[in-house]
């Protein structure tokens, strides 16, 4: 499957043109990055234009130039996309801006309501286009909170944040943004559950495991409840795994509801049948959640 590059894509010709990027099939590409030193809102499109010059060109270089080049011999590009992907865009000033000092010292807020630990993760802000390491990660020796103060906005009223809009500093950003849900919510439940309530049944002579299951996981059955049911609908929307990794094979072995309207809509352009199938994905959905916490509600000590 021979492959020609357009004229105005970048060429990388040797393997000293991507230092510390690994491109052998089926290596990760994530380390195709540029736009650090612009405007990622402002200079989108001019972001996306260079990303997509050099995508091509890194493609060609696989194709053409790599070393490994023998075993890209049957492969070909067939979808390159049009959305630019953001590490961080805008973030809000909360009553506290979480910072790396907070996060090296694990300050423990007395309103944090989650934990992180994932590494210091800073990329080079020139992209492809730098001769350091695409990632350079530090590891943190404790785990660190996140205060409820780094949630909401001071500016804007009755707003409340999430993900990578939260009050926190660049480096910050980089590590609260990649956190398991889960094991947050169970933290932040773990933490409010009052330890004179665990320290009298100590005192009444039970054992670890008996105030785990009479005492603790009680108390934790509204953070179940709340995390059954959005996992439950999470796992409903699978999409970015299924079509980065395997186009819903083998054998539609891992061919999801959502893939299916993906490929209804954006491949065979029955928008109408495509819709009709997000209002049965909904419907599901929504069906699911109810028995949820149909079943569970009634069993939830607050």
């Amino acid at each position: 499957m021979p492959f020609t590059p357009p004229e105005w894509a970048y060429v990388f010709p040797d393997e000293e043109s991507l230092p510390h990027r690994h491109h052998a099939i089926g290596e990760p590409y994530w380390w195709m990055e540029w736009g650090g030193t612009l405007d990622t809102v402002r200079d989108n499109e001019t972001i996306r234009w260079e990303l997509t010059r050099i995508a091509l060109g890194v493609w060609d270089h696989v194709k053409n130039r790599c070393v490994h080049k023998e075993r890209a011999a049957n492969y070909t590009l067939e979808w390159l996309g049009a959305v630019v992907g953001k590490r961080e865009s805008r973030r809000f000033a909360g009553d506290w801006t979480l910072t790396q000092k907070d996060i090296e010292e694990a300050t423990l807020f007395p309103d944090r309501i989650a934990y992180g630990g994932w590494p210091i993760d800073l990329h080079p802000p020139e992209g492809i286009f730098s001769p350091e390491e695409p990632a350079m990660q530090r590891f943190l020796r404790r785990l660190y909170s996140i205060p409820l103060r780094s949630c909401y906005s001071s500016e804007v009223t009755n707003l409340f944040l999430a993900g990578r809009l939260i009050s926190v500093s660049h480096v910050a950003v980089v590590v609260s943004w990649v956190v398991g849900t889960a094991v947050i919510l169970y933290s932040a439940g773990l933490d409010g559950i009052p330890g004179e309530l665990l320290e009298a049944a100590a005192i009444d002579g039970t054992s670890p495991w008996q105030r785990f299951r009479y005492v603790t996981l009680p108390l934790l059955k509204p953070t179940t409840l709340y995390v059954l049911v959005t996992q439950t609908i999470g796992a409903f929307q699978t999409f970015i795994v299924v079509q980065l990794l395997t186009r819903g094979g083998p054998a539609y072995r891992t061919y999801t509801l959502v893939y299916d309207i993906y490929v209804t809509a954006f491949q065979f352009f029955d928008f109408g049948y495509a819709a009709a199938q997000g209002v049965i994905l909904l419907l599901l959905a929504g069906a699911v959640a109810i028995l949820q916490i149909r079943f569970m509600r009634g069993d939830i000590t607050y």
